[in-house]
C-alpha cells in the first residue's frame, strides 16, 4: 500500500505547507539545530555531524561569494562521490 509523501515528510519541525522551508539549506539548518553533534555523513572513511556539515559548506559558500560567485550564478561541481562533493553541493545550495 502507497502512503503520500510530502517533501517534508518525516522533517521534524517542518511545515508541509511551508515551501521555504524545504530549501536544501534550511532543512541542513534545522537539522544542525535539532541533532547537533550526530553523525550525518560518512563517505570513505570521512565523517561530518549535522553542525560539522553545516560550519564546512558555510564557509566554503562564504568563500565562493569572496570570488564574486553569486545566488544566480551557474557552477559546476567536477567531483567524483566523496566527501568533498557533498560539501561543495550543500555550499553551492546555501549562496
Amino acid at each position: 500500500m502507497l502512503r503520500h509523501v510530502t517533501a517534508a515528510s518525516g522533517i521534524p519541525g517542518m511545515d508541509d505547507d511551508d515551501i521555504e522551508s524545504r530549501t536544501l539549506p534550511r532543512v541542513l539548518l534545522r537539522q544542525a539545530e535539532r541533532l547537533g553533534g550526530k553523525r550525518f555523513l560518512t563517505i570513505n572513511g570521512r565523517s561530518a555531524s549535522f553542525e560539522e556539515t553545516l560550519e564546512i559548506s558555510s564557509r566554503l559558500a562564504s568563500g565562493f561569494r569572496r570570488l564574486g560567485v553569486r545566488q544566480s550564478d551557474r557552477i559546476a561541481i567536477l567531483l567524483p562521490n566523496r566527501f568533498e562533493f557533498v560539501i561543495t553541493w550543500f555550499a553551492a545550495s546555501i549562496l
